[in-house]
C-alpha cells in the first residue's frame, strides 16, 4: 500500500524541501493514499506551498512534498472532518494541533 503522509515541522520552512525526510518531523500520521484520493479534489480550495514557500499550490501535491501553513492547516481540517471518513480523525488532529500552535505541516505524497 502506498502513503500519504503528514508531519508538524518545529521552524518555519526554508529554502526548498525535495527529500522524503518523514523522520525529521513529529507526531507523523500516515493515511493510506485510496482515502486522500476521494478527498484529492476538495482540497483544491486550500492555499498551500508545493516543495517551498516560493512556490504557491492549492491542495495537496500528490506526488511530491507540499507545505502547508497554519492558516490552511485549519481549512484543511475543516475539509477532513467533513468527509466522515475515520481514517482521517488522526491527521485532522494534527492539522489543529499546527494550526493552534502556529506551525507548518509537510505533507509527503505518494
Amino acid at each position: 500500500m502506498a502513503f500519504h503522509e503528514f508531519g508538524i515541522m518545529q521552524e518555519i520552512p526554508k529554502g526548498r524541501y525535495d527529500n522524503y525526510e518523514p523522520e525529521k518531523y513529529s507526531q507523523l500520521v500516515a493515511v493510506d493514499m485510496e482515502v486522500i484520493d476521494k478527498v484529492l479534489t476538495r482540497t483544491i480550495v486550500v492555499p498551500t506551498y508545493s516543495h517551498t514557500t516560493k512556490e504557491p499550490f492549492n491542495g495537496l501535491n500528490e506526488t511530491g512534498i507540499t507545505l502547508i501553513p497554519p492558516n490552511s492547516a485549519e481549512k484543511l481540517a475543516d475539509i477532513f472532518e467533513n468527509t466522515q471518513f475515520p481514517e482521517l480523525v488522526k491527521v485532522t488532529k494534527l492539522l489543529r494541533l499546527a494550526s493552534e500552535e502556529s506551525k507548518y505541516v509537510i505533507h509527503f505524497g505518494i
